[in-house]
């Protein structure tokens, strides 16, 4: 992750106190966090012709307010699926593919609990204290709220938690990162990537699983993963005695933000 979202150790005083200025910890109301979300964030954000860079000064999230990014942030992690999970987004509106398992136990279609774990993978259900104590037990008590305030149904009690999950989102076999193509390493032509059924820092978006405006996103991602294994080929242990593709260069010009 260091390599595509690179922390600021950067230093600064506040109050006698010395802080890192790349300090990635929840900002906005839905609490972005880590460096690789920011990073993905200010991806997003160029797509949109918004030029900020994030990772060097991760307070624009709060203090950049033309445009808002706190609330930006919000609706983008909000949206955004991060493979292997859905976004929040089509659980609440139910297109999202449960496992076999999970479907048994009611979490299927429309449902609240397994937003909990995309937030933050808290699953420890609703307390009975008011407000109650922290994490998804605040979330439900709130999301309980706003469903009688709005006079909408918020679904069974049990599944306003993601605590009876049978399965993690990623039982459900499919390719979710691209990866350098292993298979194809030692051939005489340029290096490739391929989707890869486990976890990366540059997503493959399935069709099956995944909306078509992020299965847009897929060749940009490929390439970048391609740019990544010339331009630092140690990241996966590369070099053109075990991996001779890298002797071939691809004619097409690749670059680390895929732009």
């Amino acid at each position: 992750m260091q390599y595509w979202y690179p922390c600021n150790d950067d230093e600064e005083l506040h109050a006698n106190r010395t802080f890192y200025r790349g300090c990635y910890f929840g900002r906005g109301p839905l609490q972005l966090s880590w460096n690789y979300n920011y990073g993905a964030f200010e991806q997003f954000l160029r797509t949109k012709k918004i030029n900020v860079n994030l990772l060097e000064n991760p307070n624009l999230i709060m203090t950049k307010l033309d445009p808002p990014l706190a609330m930006i942030a919000s609706l983008w992690f909000y949206m955004t699926p991060q493979p292997p999970k859905p976004s929040m987004h089509q659980i609440i509106v139910g297109d999202w593919r449960a496992s076999t398992r999970n479907r048994r136990a009611g979490y299927t279609g429309s449902v609240f609990g397994p937003t909990s774990l995309i937030i933050n993978n808290e699953c420890g259900g609703e307390d009975n204290d008011a407000p109650g104590g922290p994490g998804e037990s605040r979330r439900i008590k709130a999301f309980k709220w706003f469903s009688n305030y709005f006079d909408v149904d918020p679904g069974a009690n049990r599944t306003l938690s993601c605590k009876g999950m049978i399965e993690p989102f990623e039982s459900n076999e499919h390719m979710y990162s691209y990866q350098p193509d292993w298979a194809n390493m030692w051939r005489s032509r340029p290096c490739d990537c391929v989707p890869a059924p486990y976890g990366g820092a540059l997503p493959y978006y399935d069709p099956k699983f995944y909306p078509a405006r992020f299965v847009r996103e897929n060749d940009r991602n490929r390439l970048r993963c391609v740019f990544s294994m010339y331009d630092e080929p140690s990241l996966f242990r590369l070099d053109e005695s075990n991996s001779p593709c890298l002797k071939h260069r691809p004619k097409i010009k690749l670059t680390k933000t895929g732009f």
